[in-house]
């Protein structure tokens, strides 16, 4: 809201929360954001997809107006992110096909600002990859028994169609 209305009180917002989600959810061992708070306190330590892929396009958005954030630090969070779900694997199926489709939108927005061959490149195999094995799985269940599977997965398979440049 910031860059379309100018008002300073929406960028302080914006300053505000990233402070507080980097001190409370972001874990300094692997720089990876957990996936909640509850009310009572306790932090749901689950790292999803969505949840890595919803603080790179935070962080790739403000780093347009606060020079405390930069691009390098969405790649960084982008790089250990793709490490973390490279090695513990992506999960597929009903709600995180539609987790991976936000991840994977948001690394997309990330390499249309950043503009590196080698990590675009990443970004795409992965995607490709996560994407080839979500359609392998759906073709053992039926549409009426994973909704949201399917719709995942159809966001999914429309930013693999998309053309790059038009991401």
């Amino acid at each position: 809201l910031y860059q379309i209305t100018g008002e300073p009180h929406y960028l302080n917002e914006s300053k505000r929360t990233m402070n507080w989600i980097n001190s409370t959810l972001k874990d300094p061992v692997d720089g990876l954001y957990f996936d909640n708070i509850a009310r009572n306190g306790n932090i749901e330590k689950t790292k999803w997809t969505y949840t890595q892929g919803i603080m790179i396009g935070a962080i790739t958005k403000i780093s347009e107006v606060d020079p405390n954030y930069s691009l390098e630090d969405a790649v960084k969070l982008a790089n250990a992110s793709l490490s973390y779900f490279d090695s513990v694997g992506y999960q597929t199926g009903n709600e995180k096909n539609a987790f991976n489709a936000i991840y994977f939108k948001y690394l997309l927005f990330l390499t249309a600002k950043y503009n590196n061959y080698y990590f675009t490149q990443r970004v795409v195999d992965t995607l490709n990859k996560v994407t080839n094995q979500t359609m392998e799985e759906l073709t053992y269940t039926k549409p009426d028994q994973n909704l949201l599977g399917y719709a995942g997965a159809l966001h999914l398979a429309a930013l693999v169609a998309v053309p790059e440049g038009k991401r």
